[in-house]
């Protein structure tokens, strides 16, 4: 492989509109957490994708969204807007049957960015049939001076060559940046949180949709085993009861879930040790937000 471009891209949209699906699938690989709950990625993921001719840097962000309810939420806006200032190119990504005000809010947001941006209309299986967008396409296609628009399935597609070749055609010249074996720049204790609270919000369904974080005490690397200790911060004790469980049932159930997703991953044993604390209104602290890694 001879890589000649290289260039970060920033995939920007409201949140739900399937930006960490469609980073799974570009990857072949799990680095974005996914679940059926909208505003579930919190941080700026990093991800590499190498195509035959360039290597392609993803950040995944938060969806954008008007509602600011704490200091977590300006702080998810603030994320996906000055990531899309520093990528060399923007995927704007909208779903093929709904237009809102948080699309038209994230596209506000992209009328100081002077990098080239890409339309991506996603969930085209949605539609009864595939020419059903053209007049999504017709919609869409003056409310900004889109470099590229591009019609997908996330969830369907198995190749996504002509999205990949439109982000060629916008990304600077130049060696590859990240070492060609790797998919994500994130640390081991950025992954094993994130992985948590993925079965958590899979788990808990809507008793306990976003009051709750996650922060990983301590790993320990033993002979073949991971020791992994990692505490669940929610904002009162009922939220606490309601994480541990009847007898701590489903405490246990999202530890099971989350270690072997786990030893998938670092394939080897995980020992997975769960904490549940109590720290009140803790999303509207800003220095805690820092402390757990929401960036």
């Amino acid at each position: 492989m001879s890589i000649n471009k290289c260039g970060f891209v920033a995939i920007i949209g409201k949140p739900n509109a399937g930006k960490s699906t469609l980073l799974n699938r570009l990857l072949t690989k799990k680095v974005s957490i996914t679940t059926h709950k909208a505003q579930t990625t919190r941080h700026k993921v990093r991800a590499i994708h190498n195509t035959a001719h360039s290597q392609i840097i993803f950040y995944d962000t938060p969806g954008l969204e008007t509602t600011i309810k704490s200091n977590l939420n300006r702080h998810l806006n603030n994320t996906a807007q000055n990531t899309a200032l520093d990528a060399d190119v923007v995927l704007f990504l909208v779903t093929a049957k709904t237009w809102d005000h948080n699309d038209a809010f994230a596209l506000r947001h992209l009328a100081d960015c002077d990098k080239p941006i890409i339309l991506v209309i996603n969930k085209v299986d949605y539609l009864n049939k595939r020419d059903e967008v053209l007049p999504v396409i017709d919609k869409l296609k003056d409310l900004h001076d889109f470099a590229e628009i591009i019609v997908i399935s996330a969830l369907k597609d198995r190749s996504f060559t002509q999205l990949e070749q439109a982000i060629e055609r916008h990304i600077p010249d130049g060696p590859a940046i990240f070492d060609e074996q790797l998919s994500s720049e994130h640390d081991h204790p950025f992954i094993i949180s994130e992985r948590i609270r993925e079965k958590l919000i899979n788990n808990l369904h809507q008793e306990l949709p976003y009051e709750l974080t996650v922060q990983v005490e301590q790993i320990k690397d033993e002979a073949k085993i991971k020791k992994i200790s990692a505490v669940i911060w929610v904002h009162n004790e009922g939220q606490k009861r309601i994480v541990i469980g009847k007898k701590g049932a489903m405490l246990k159930k999202i530890g099971t879930f989350a270690r072997q997703d786990l030893e998938r991953f670092f394939e080897t044993k995980i020992h997975l040790a769960l904490w549940v604390k109590v720290k009140s209104a803790w999303w509207d602290n800003s220095d805690f937000i820092e402390k757990t890694r929401i960036e």
